[in-house]
C-alpha cells in the first residue's frame, strides 16, 4: 500500500514537473521570439545582445535541469512500479504454495477420515460378532 502511494506520490510530482517544463519552453520561445523581433527592430546593441543572450542561457539551463528532474522522477516512478510488480508476484507465490499446502493438508484429513471410518466399521463388526 505504501509503495503505491510513493507511485502516486511521484507520477502526481512528475506530471507538475511536466507541466513546468512545458511553461518554461514556452516562455523561451516567448523570450527567443522577443529576441529576435527586438533586434530586427532597433538594431540591439552589443551589451543588450549579450543581456538577452545571457538570459536565454539561463532558461536553458534551467530547462536542463527541469528535464533533468523529471527524468529521474521517471526513474525513481519506473523503480518503484518495478518493486511494486516484485511485490505481487511475490504474493502471488506465497498463496500458489499455500493452496497447495491448503490441498495437501485437505488431502491429509481425507485420509485420516477414510481411516476412521473403516476402522469404526471394523469396530461395529466385530461388536456384532
Amino acid at each position: 500500500m505504501q509503495l503505491r502511494q510513493e507511485v502516486a506520490k511521484l507520477t502526481e510530482r512528475q506530471q507538475a514537473c511536466e507541466s513546468e517544463v512545458q511553461r518554461c519552453r514556452n516562455e523561451m520561445q516567448r523570450a527567443d521570439s522577443g529576441r529576435r523581433a527586438q533586434e530586427q527592430e532597433t538594431g540591439l546593441s552589443d551589451q543588450r545582445r549579450g543581456h538577452i543572450e545571457a538570459e536565454y542561457e539561463m532558461y536553458l539551463r534551467k530547462e536542463q535541469l527541469r528535464i533533468d528532474f523529471v527524468n529521474e522522477s521517471q526513474e525513481m516512478h519506473r523503480n518503484a512500479m518495478d518493486e511494486l510488480q516484485k511485490a505481487i508476484a511475490e504474493v502471488d507465490q506465497v498463496r500458489q504454495r499455500t493452496l497447495l499446502e491448503k490441498e495437501t493438508i485437505e488431502q491429509e484429513i481425507e485420509r485420516c477420515n477414510e481411516a476412521i471410518n473403516k476402522f469404526q466399521v471394523h469396530t461395529e463388526h466385530f461388536e456384532g460378532v
